[in-house]
C-alpha cells in the first residue's frame, strides 16, 4: 500500500487537487479528484501526512481522513500564501500547501471537533439574527420616519412605534402591512412565550439587572433566576452597567448548576445581552437565546417579580452609605432570605432549597 510523506491538498465544493512525495527528493504526484474519488483516494492509501488550509470544510476533512490512518494539519491561508507561485490555480495552491507543511517553522491550527463546529454555527446563527434585529428596528424607524411618526431611539422603544402606526388613520393599509412585517420579525427572539415554568432544573433561566441608589452613586444588580425552583442563581453587583456584568451573573449560574443541557435562557433585547461578548458565552456554553418582545414588560414578568420583592422587602425603604453597603445587603437577601427562608407562591409555598431537595428524593 503507497504511502506519502506529505499531501498538499486544495479544498474546493467538487473538485479536489493534490500533491504529493513519497519520498524526498522525488517527482510528486498530482491529482484532480472529484468529490467521490477524493474519499477512496485517501481510503486506499497507506498512513500518510496530509496538509490542508484551514478554511471552512477544512475540520471536517481532517476527521475523515484522520478516521482513515492518516496524519493531518491544519495552517491558516497567511501562512500557505508566501508559498504560492506566480499564475495562481488549484494545482499551485497545492503544491503550495504541500510546500508549507514541510516548513520546520510552520505553524499549525488544532482540527475543530464537530461539537466545537457547532457551537460556532449557533453563535454565527445568533449574531446573524441580532443584527437582522437591529436592522429591523432602524427599517421601522426610517420608513416611520418618512411620514412624520417618531419615537426616542432604541430597541426597547420600537413599541412606541408600533402604536403610532397603528393609531395614525392617515397612514395607508399597505405601509401599515409593511410595519406589521417588520414587527412580527422583530418578535420571533421570544422563544419563551410567557412560560414561566420547568419541569426539571436548568431547563429555563430568566435574567434581568435593576439598579440601587446608594449615597456613592448607582449599584447595578444582575441576576439569574432557575424557573424550576425558582432560586437565584447567578448574580453579580458592580457600579458599571456593561455585558460584562450580566455575563458574570451567568457564569455563576452555570457555575453552581454545571454546564447545561437543552437550556432557554430569557432576558429583555438591551445591549448588553444582545452583546456579541454575551451571545458568544450562551454559544460557548449551549445556550438557547430567547428575548423579549420590544417594549413588553410581562414577557419577562417572573424576574421583574423578583426585583419588586427585593425592593417591596428589602431596600425599598432604605438609604445606603456606600455601594459596599448595598452590595452585601443583596447578597443577604438574595443567599440568606430569598433562596433558602422565602416560601413561593409558584412552587405551592415551599421554599426554593426545599423543593430542590424534594424533586432530587423523588
Amino acid at each position: 500500500m503507497k504511502s506519502f510523506i506529505r499531501i498538499g491538498v486544495d479544498l474546493a465544493k467538487n473538485a479536489f487537487q493534490v500533491h504529493g512525495f513519497e519520498h524526498e527528493g522525488g517527482e510528486p504526484a498530482r491529482r484532480k479528484l472529484s468529490r467521490a474519488k477524493f474519499r477512496e483516494f485517501f481510503f486506499r492509501l497507506g498512513p500518510s501526512r496530509v496538509g490542508m488550509e484551514a478554511c471552512g470544510s477544512a475540520p471536517y476533512w481532517a476527521r475523515e481522513l484522520t478516521a482513515m490512518g492518516h496524519d493531518v494539519v491544519l495552517m491558516p491561508p497567511t501562512y500557505i500564501k508566501p508559498y504560492v507561485k506566480r499564475g495562481k490555480n488549484d494545482a499551485l495552491d497545492a503544491a503550495a500547501v504541500c510546500e508549507a507543511m514541510s516548513r520546520p517553522d510552520m505553524r499549525f491550527v488544532p482540527v475543530k471537533s464537530a461539537d466545537q463546529q457547532a457551537v460556532l454555527m449557533v453563535h454565527k446563527t445568533r449574531e446573524l439574527i441580532v443584527k437582522q434585529r437591529t436592522m429591523s428596528g432602524n427599517a421601522l424607524r426610517s420608513h416611520l420616519a418618512e411620514f412624520g411618526l417618531i419615537a426616542p431611539k432604541g430597541v426597547g422603544r420600537v413599541a412606541e412605534l408600533l402604536a403610532l402606526a397603528e393609531a395614525d388613520a392617515t397612514l395607508a393599509e399597505a405601509a401599515k402591512a409593511e410595519v406589521k412585517l417588520l414587527a412580527a420579525h422583530l418578535e420571533d427572539l421570544d422563544l419563551l412565550d410567557r412560560q414561566f415554568a420547568a419541569e426539571r432544573p436548568s431547563q429555563r433561566w430568566i435574567a434581568d439587572f435593576t439598579h440601587i441608589w446608594t449615597a456613592e452613586g448607582w449599584l447595578y444588580v444582575a441576576a439569574v433566576i432557575d424557573l424550576f425552583s425558582p432560586r437565584v442563581v447567578g448574580w453579580s453587583m458592580k457600579a458599571e452597567m456593561t455585558a460584562q456584568r450580566v455575563a458574570d451573573a451567568l457564569v455563576m449560574a452555570i457555575w453552581r448548576r454545571g454546564k447545561p443541557d437543552a437550556l432557554l435562557h430569557h432576558s429583555d433585547q438591551g445591549s448588553q445581552y444582545a452583546s456579541e461578548q454575551f451571545q458568544r458565552l450562551m454559544a460557548d456554553n449551549r445556550v438557547t437565546c430567547s428575548m423579549s418582545r420590544s417594549g413588553n414588560v410581562w414577557d419577562n414578568a417572573a424576574m421583574e417579580s423578583f426585583f419588586s420583592s427585593l425592593k417591596t422587602e428589602r431596600i425599598g425603604s432604605k438609604l445606603y452609605r456606600s455601594r459596599d453597603e448595598a452590595r452585601a445587603d443583596v447578597f443577604d437577601y438574595i443567599e440568606r432570605f430569598y433562596n433558602p427562608v422565602r416560601r413561593h407562591s409558584t412552587i405551592g409555598y415551599v421554599r426554593p432549597f426545599e423543593f430542590e431537595r424534594k424533586a432530587a428524593l423523588a
